[in-house]
Formats: C-alpha cells, structure tokens, sequence
C-alpha cells in the first residue's frame, strides 16, 4: 500500500527493466520486516536504482508455492496509485525475492511516529482511511483480498 515517498507510478518500461538474477542487486540495510518476510533497501546495479526486495521465507510460509506465486503475480499487475507494485519476483535459495519500489519515508505507522507522537487530528485520519478505503475498493473490484490490513504496512 502506500509508503511514503514518491507516488509517481513506473512505467511498463520500468517494470520490465529489472532482471531475475539476485547477482543484479546488492542488499544493502534491512527497512522492516514480519512473521514470514524481510524488507531490505537495495540497489538495482545495472541502474543503479534504489528499490525494496522483500525476502519470503517460504520455509515458513503456510500458504503453498503456488498461492504464493499467485500473489506475487498479483502485485505485478496491480495498477492504482494507492497500492504497491511488484517489478518482479523470482526465488533465490529458500527465498522468494520481490521486487518493489522504495519508499525512503518509510511506513504509515513509522511517519506517525515521529512526526505526530500525540496522534493525528480527526480530518488527517479521515484522509488516511479515504485513500486506504480507495485501495481496498481497488483490489475488491479485481477479484483480490487483502488479509492483512495495517498502519504498519501503510
């Protein structure tokens, strides 16, 4: 979903500039992570571009190869200025590795942190939940659900 950071959406260009081999980036700091995946800051060397890979664990995913796959091919395809897209995935060792934008401003939870420690006024919040609802309305409309709905993944 929405992270921080620039909004611009890639091009189809974009999208099919970055290669399936993990020779290709360098991980650099790890920027989040959860039960079944890790966020890293990375560098697409061949452009020298900034981007996010995030490493599921597929040891300790219960969902099966496929719905995984299914999911990642999701992201690929997802097109709303509300919700992350994937450039791509492929699996490295024990590892399915996507490959997202960067966020550099980091989450909806993180940026409440620090910029409004007392919270947020009522006309913010409601902006922040109109555009998630946006997103949500989004997926719903194409068939998906998300399952995991969060500040922290915002």
């Amino acid at each position: 979903m929405v992270r921080g950071g620039s909004m611009r959406r890639p091009s189809l260009a974009a999208v099919s500039e970055f290669t399936l081999s993990a020779d290709d980036y360098r991980l650099m700091e790890e920027v989040g992570f959860g039960a079944n995946a890790v966020v890293y800051r990375a560098i697409f060397l061949p452009a020298n571009r900034t981007i996010a890979v995030k490493c599921l664990h597929l040891d300790r995913i219960s969902s099966n190869l496929d719905d995984v796959r299914k999911e990642a091919q999701i992201m690929k395809l997802i097109d709303h200025p509300n919700v992350i897209k994937a450039y791509c995935s492929f699996v490295v060792d024990h590892n399915l590795w996507v490959i997202m934008p960067f966020m550099a401003e980091g989450s909806c939870l993180h940026l409440m942190k620090v910029a409004h420690p007392d919270g947020l006024e009522e006309p913010v919040i409601c902006s922040i939940l109109k555009e998630t609802l946006k997103a949500l309305a989004y997926l719903h409309g194409q068939g998906h659900i998300h399952r995991d709905v969060k500040v922290g993944l915002f």
